[in-house]
């Protein structure tokens, strides 16, 4: 990519009416994005990319827009940059390989339905002192029925009650089931 580019994905117009960069690139395994100006990813960038097993984002992004990782089937792991500000909504939804989330230091926002479906979900790590604000399901939560969580979100030992507190509906849940999957970074297995 070149130097001075500073967001990629979605095209506008078009007889399809536009789509994402990579949009269903079936035969897409692994990406790395070496952009030290990239700061957006657009709207369906890699949206239906049902084999993409890897991505590694550039340090410097700031904003990952909505449905860009839809149903990106394979992708088993993520590590979002230190400088990601904004996850929007539906961004890794039906990802149902995706096993471990690690979130960066600087998030203020994870959008509606961020991770739905990620059913596979075992670990999420946040290691921001400030929890980030949460559009509603924006982890899956247990639903009573067919759906029990049983990922870990591990977050600094020192803010532990400061996230349970903020994201009521992975602790405290009134919901038919709990949803209780909170814990300190200390309870974290080492691998």
């Amino acid at each position: 990519l070149p130097e001075s580019i500073t967001d990629i994905g979605y095209k506008e117009g078009g007889e399809s009416g536009g789509g994402g960069a990579f949009e269903g690139c079936a035969n897409l395994r692994k990406a790395t994005i070496n952009c030290p100006t990239l700061k957006v990813l657009k709207r369906l960038t890699f949206k239906d990319c049902s084999s993409l097993e890897s991505i590694t984002l550039p340090e410097n992004l700031t904003t990952i827009e909505y449905n860009v990782f839809l149903r990106c089937e394979a992708l088993a792991e993520i590590v979002i940059p230190d400088a990601v500000t904004t996850i929007e909504k539906q961004v890794f939804s039906q990802c149902s390989a995706l096993k471990k989330v690690t979130l960066g230091t600087q998030l203020e926002s994870i959008g509606n339905n961020a991770f739905n479906k990620c059913l596979a979900l075992e670990t999420v790590i946040c290691p921001d002192e400030t929890p980030a604000t949460l559009g509603s399901g924006a982890f899956p939560v247990s639903d009573g029925w067919d759906y029990t969580a049983n990922y870990k979100i591990y977050v600094p030992d020192a803010q532990l009650e400061t996230y349970r507190t903020s994201w009521p509906a992975y602790w405290n849940s009134a919901s038919f089931k709990e949803t209780k999957v909170i814990y300190p970074m200390s309870d974290m297995p080492t691998e």
